[in-house]
């Protein structure tokens, strides 16, 4: 199952975007604890979506399945 990954949001909850992923046949995985490095939550994530935080190099180069990182509102 592909691996959406959102690093940081705003939003008391990410229960409709759950829901909406899965519907597409993919799992989302969310943090939005900074102690978490992005790298674990990136690595093996097909999409990857941040608010606010930046994704640094270190990550970057852990992705092995991401086609695209965007930056945006997913509210």
């Amino acid at each position: 199952m592909p691996i959406v990954a959102i690093t940081d949001f705003n939003f008391p909850s990410l229960e409709i975007k759950k829901w909406v992923v899965h519907a597409a046949g993919a799992e989302i995985r969310a943090s939005n604890d900074r102690h978490i490095p992005s790298v674990l939550l990136v690595a093996d994530a097909a999409d990857v979506t941040k608010r606010f935080e930046p994704i640094h190099a270190d990550a970057i180069s852990e992705m092995r399945r991401a086609k695209v990182i965007t930056k945006g509102e997913l509210e």
